[in-house]
């Protein structure tokens, strides 16, 4: 209708029915519903026309097949000699001549292939001559025969005979039928068969005559079905025999199927693959006589690859199922460390409910990580050959998929040697000092970003040939690095800088150094820019490259480490060789890593305090509720838990100084990393006491807390310390305090009447009671047996062993844990009938407290005259390092044992019939008794001969440096690591760790140099003239007479003297707390030193005054 009304707007419409109009959302829904419906009636429409038509079909073809199969059947009894004719029939109405997997065999069908193979086989005797329609007729009918071999239609042994035989023949004729198929039915005929069945002599010529009598082109397929399809086959050895094995090994080339393509195997496939090829190779004379030429040949060089190719794809499933605890060496760095877990830990279970490897390929696979198998490898080699490539990638699949194993290969590699007699390590460092990339990171560190990256960027792709030359020159450098970590730890210093025997020359140390050197700092300093791509996306887990970046940059900074403590130790290089100035600006250096620390801490903290759930994120709450599959929530929630799990993880890559210092710390000046430990110290204070370090406002602070609740705190902090019981009474008092023996502790002398020394605790109390435990705990005194009357050692125990028992010394008065005590307490408390755990506990706990103390000095900045083993200095830095001591450290612990050892090793004779040594070490267990242990299983029945002297002499020394007082260094380090946390230890080698703890002990005392930084006090202030007190003159002149021992005794830097008065009589004292020598003023020179000497020599407490 018209609005004639001028009114623009619609008039309002009024419903009076009561019910609510249609709303166009329903309308919209009633439109969809209606058009889903429309379109399943069309899909139900033309499935039905599919039906029809499929039924038309076959119901056709049926019929035609009854007539054709009548036809066959009357020609068959007929006899009639057309076998073409009879051929085609056959194949009509078995297949219609296509898609022969539609077949369905009834018992007639398999009646009638029998009389058809009968047929076949003579026709094809008869009639070698073929044509194009003999020929498609031919190459179906195998075809058809081989479907039904692999379907077990073939199920009597006459038909299998005769049908294999068939094959055989065509199989020769007919190349292109030898494919995958046909080695399927192989294996499926094998695995029906065994060597008494009545067709196994046709089936292992079926097998193994197209191997050998087909040539050309068809060749190298044949080989890749055989290795993808019948040495795939299960318990393929078992199910041949000998007869069929040996016929087999006739047969195959095995230099031809290397070079098989193996992608699209699964896990179970390639591992029997794997097992076969390895038999077949171990078997093989071929193969073990190829080294007569001694050169690596393509042939075997394929092999290599493809042994080491399968080996690397089923790393996880061999690792997991083999029945060795070998730890996964994956990257832990990134999203890697947290992208995956969930996935990897589900990829595990999976694998390990398929139980255990099979017992042929587990034997076969660890058959490669035997001494033969790797000593066969380097014999096949030239020291001239340049195939280090191949032997490195196959080597180092070998140790990254047997890490338990990886001492045992790294041995067999070093004392492996080319057919020309050049050791291993050699050839292959060879070959890495000519590598690209050694030479381009050895000028420039900030070169190595771009070739570490996975892929590499396109600037570092220009440099090389290809992005697999990039590779193939890491595996080589990894390699390297694998051996020579052992050479060096097993080498002794003289052949090390004689550069014999398997040892480098130094001046080619002295480059790998400095590859090495700029190597390992851009792992760490880089390391965020290296692992994230030009998108910014972190490297996975899962990369191409065999090997995870962060496991690599272990070895590099291993390699390097022990390279730098060997160096430290002889000093063969450059004094600032080990600085990077270049890179590292030691301007604010101090705080930036203090800056850095805190940041760690910081998240470490929160990592340990936060729910494991992940914080709620508004965006993940959104994506939430849009999602209603259940697995849709399961892969957000895990979406979740990865973002939080990467930012908990990614801590490291906010503190490059940090890790320079805990992992490189000789890059950096050794002045400037005490100034960064003391900060450390420092910041621990402050936090620990509340912002108040210094021991007076602390104990001010804690007393305004709480009358009650001071008083408790601060009695704990207090003890009462005889001097003829003190590490006993200091053990009693504070061993429960545990880490709260860093705060401010206040000590009580009693001499031995029992009166309270008149000293007040300003510190310098603190330090004598903390140098006397440690002069008590570490003094190597004779057992206590032959002391009873020391009040020290009656308190450990029943077992008779104290404090004094702890240490011993060696040659060169160096201290190290008493490697025999436990041997020693157990002895002595089953005679005693003590209870052994208890006494054994006593004796740990005091070596924690020793530690506890030790740590508490280094804490304060309070200098021990005590000097330590080297190898046990080094186990404080490096105390998870298995390498972090070696031969050489012997020299350290038993000089005479280590000059025998190193006879042993340079003996040109028959060491077997010379020494008449084997696998075992005699160790103290008693006083006048000792036991034989075996260093491996079974050493008793190992002789040591020439070629395994050197694990012998390894294994020795691990025994006696790590082994024997592994459960006293352990105690020790946890009571020391207590109070300075580990990471600050690591920032310094054992050299330097022992002038922490008691100074410069190599340098002498400069009497001249302290003389001009004393500060004087009292009337020795000097005036204006600049003249010295004549008592201050004397005192100089008698310090330039004493010996460097006796000028330690005199000096707590910094060293200040102030007059005690003008009584001659009076003997020097001393303020410890300030470090301040109270001197009477002495008129003669004489009396000086008489006073000064008896004074630092008389030990005495505060009442000597």
């Amino acid at each position: 209708m018209f609005n004639f009304t001028g009114a623009a707007r619609r008039p309002r419409q009024v419903n009076l029915s009561g019910r609510k109009p249609a709303t166009t959302g329903l309308a919209a829904v009633a439109a969809r519903e209606e058009r889903a419906a429309r379109e399943a009636e069309r899909k139900r429409l033309s499935a039905a026309k599919t039906i029809q038509r499929f039924w038309r079909g076959r119901n056709t073809f049926a019929k035609i097949r009854d007539v054709w199969t009548q036809e066959w059947d009357e020609a068959t009894t007929a006899r009639n000699k057309d076998t073409l004719e009879q051929m085609g029939r056959f194949l009509g109405f078995m297949g219609y001549g296509k898609k022969m997997e539609y077949v369905r065999w009834t018992e007639e069908d398999v009646t009638r292939l029998q009389n058809m193979v009968d047929l076949t086989q003579g026709w094809i005797e008869n009639n070698p001559d073929q044509n194009k329609r003999s020929e498609f007729l031919r190459v179906r009918f195998a075809k058809l025969l081989l479907g039904a071999i692999s379907k077990g239609v073939v199920t009597n042994g006459e038909l299998m005979g005769s049908s294999l035989r068939v094959l055989s023949m065509l199989a020769t004729q007919y190349p292109k039928i030898v494919n995958d198929d046909y080695y399927a039915a192989m294996s499926v005929a094998t695995l029906w068969s065994d060597p008494n069945s009545s067709f196994f002599g046709e089936l292992v010529d079926a097998v193994s005559k197209p191997l050998v009598l087909v040539t050309g082109p068809y060749l190298e397929s044949i080989y890749n079905a055989f290795a993808l399809r019948y040495l795939t086959t299960p318990n393929l050895i078992s199910h041949l025999g000998d007869k069929g094995v040996c016929e087999l090994l006739r047969a195959v080339d095995i230099y031809k199927f290397a070079v098989s393509n193996t992608s699209g195997l699964d896990a179970d496939s390639t591992l029997w693959l794997l097992a076969h090829s390895i038999f077949i190779s171990s078997h093989d004379s071929k193969f073990s006589n190829s080294n007569s030429d001694s050169s690596l040949s393509g042939g075997i060089r394929n092999y290599i690859n493809f042994i080491g190719s399968l080996l690397g794809s089923v790393t996880t499933e061999v690792s997991h199922r083999i029945g060795i605890d070998d730890i996964t060496m994956t990257d832990d760095d990134a999203t890697s460390d947290s992208g995956s877990n969930s996935e990897a830990e589900t990829k595990r279970s999976r694998i390990r409910k398929k139980g255990p490897l099979p017992a042929f390929i587990k034997s076969q696979i660890e058959s490669l990580v035997q001494q033969p198998s790797i000593s066969s490898l380097m014999s096949h080699i030239k020291s001239t050959d340049d195939n280090a490539k191949t032997v490195a990638g196959f080597a180092l699949t070998l140790l990254l998929v047997f890490p338990a194993r990886r001492t045992d290969m790294r041995f067999w590699l070093c004392v492996a040697k080319t057919s020309d007699g050049v050791p291993a390590v050699k050839y292959i460092w060879n070959s890495v000092k000519r590598c690209q990339l050694v030479n381009m990171i050895g000028r420039e560190a900030d070169t190595a970003i771009g070739v570490l990256k996975y892929p590499p960027t396109s600037q570092a792709l220009k440099e090389f040939a290809s992005l697999e030359d990039i590779q193939d020159q890491w595996n080589l450098v990894f390699l390297f690095l694998e051996m020579y970590s052992f050479v060096l730890v097993t080498g002794d210093d003289h052949e090390f800088l004689q550069g014999k025997g398997r040892q480098l020359p130094l001046d080619e140390v002295k480059d790998l150094s400095v590859f090495l050197k700029n190597l390992a700092f851009a792992m760490y300093w880089w390391y965020e820019e290296i692992i994230h791509d030009t998108n910014g996306t972190a490297e996975q887990s899962n990369s191409g490259r065999p090997w995870q970046l962060k496991y690599f940059r272990t070895v590099v900074t291993d390699v390097l480490k022990a390279i730098y403590t060997r160096d430290s130790r002889r000093h063969f290089l450059p004094k600032d060789h080990w600085l990077m100035e270049k890179y590292l600006s030691l301007d604010g250096f101090i705080s930036a890593v203090v800056e850095e620390e805190e940041k760690r801490q910081n998240q470490s903290t929160n990592g340990e305090d936060s729910d494991p759930e992940p914080e709620e994120d508004p965006e993940f709450e959104r994506i939430a509720l849009l999602l209603h599959d259940p697995r849709d929530r399961r892969a957000l929630n895990a979406a979740k838990c990865l973002k939080k799990r990467t930012e908990s993880g990614l801590a490291y890559l906010i503190t490059p100084r940090s890790e320079i210092l805990q992992n490189l710390p000789f890059m950096i000046p050794f002045d400037k990393r005490v100034e960064i430990f003391r900060e450390f110290v420092q910041k621990d204070q402050t936090k620990r006491r509340n912002g108040h370090p210094d021991p007076d406002q602390w104990r001010f602070t804690v007393l305004s807390s709480g009358p009650a609740e001071s008083r408790e705190r601060l009695s704990r902090q207090h003890a009462v310390v005889r001097r003829d019981r003190m590490f006993e009474d200091a053990f009693e008092a504070y061993f429960g305090l545990r880490d709260k023996l860093k705060e401010p502790i206040q000590i009580t002398f009693v001499d031995k009447f029992g009166a309270e020394e008149a000293g007040i605790d300003g510190g310098g109390v603190t330090k004598e009671f903390l140098t006397g435990v440690c002069g008590k705990a570490f003094s190597p005194s004779a057992d206590y047996s032959d002391d009873n009357n020391d009040v020290e050692a009656v308190a450990a125990g029943s077992s008779g062993y104290s404090a004094k028992d702890m240490f011993h010394e060696n040659a060169e008065r160096l201290l190290y844990p008493n490697p025999t005590i436990l041997e020693e307490v157990k002895y002595h408390a089953r005679s005693s009938g003590a209870n052994v755990r208890a006494e054994l506990s006593q004796i740990l706990s005091r070596y924690e407290f020793a530690g506890r103390i030790l740590g508490k000095c280094l804490y304060e900045g309070i200098l021990v005259e005590l000097l330590f083993a080297p190898f046990f200095l080094l186990k404080w830095s490096q105390p998870n390092s298995a390498s972090a001591v070696g031969v050489n450290d012997l020299r350290d612990l038993d000089a005479e044992m280590y000059r025998h050892l190193m006879a042993l090793m340079d003996f040109e004779g028959d060491v077997e019939s010379t020494f008449n040594l084997d696998f075992t070490i005699t160790t103290k267990v008693a006083p006048n008794k000792v036991e034989t242990r075996e260093l491996k299983p079974g050493g008793s029945k190992i002789p040591v001969t020439n070629n395994n002297r050197l694990e012998y002499v390894h294994l020795f020394s691990k025994y006696r440096l790590v082994q024997e007082p592994a459960p006293q260094t352990r105690a020790f380090l946890q009571g020391l690591t207590t109070i300075i946390n580990p990471a600050w230890l690591k920032m310094f080698n054992q050299s330097e760790l022992q002038t922490l703890v008691g100074g410069d002990t190599v340098n002498p005392v400069d009497v001249e140099d302290l003389r001009r930084y004393t500060i004087y006090g009292g009337v020795y202030q000097i005036g204006t003239d600049g003249e010295e007190h004549p008592t201050i003159k004397l005192f100089w002149e008698v310090m330039r007479e004493l010996d460097d021992e006796q000028r330690g005794n005199v000096l707590r830097p910094q060293f200040s003297i102030r007059d005690a008065g003008d009584d001659q009589t009076r003997l020097c004292s001393a303020s410890t707390c300030v470090n301040l020598l109270k001197l009477p003023r002495y008129a003669t020179k004489k009396v000086l030193k008489e006073k000064l000497l008896y004074s630092v020599n008389s030990k005495a407490g505060f009442d000597l005054s």
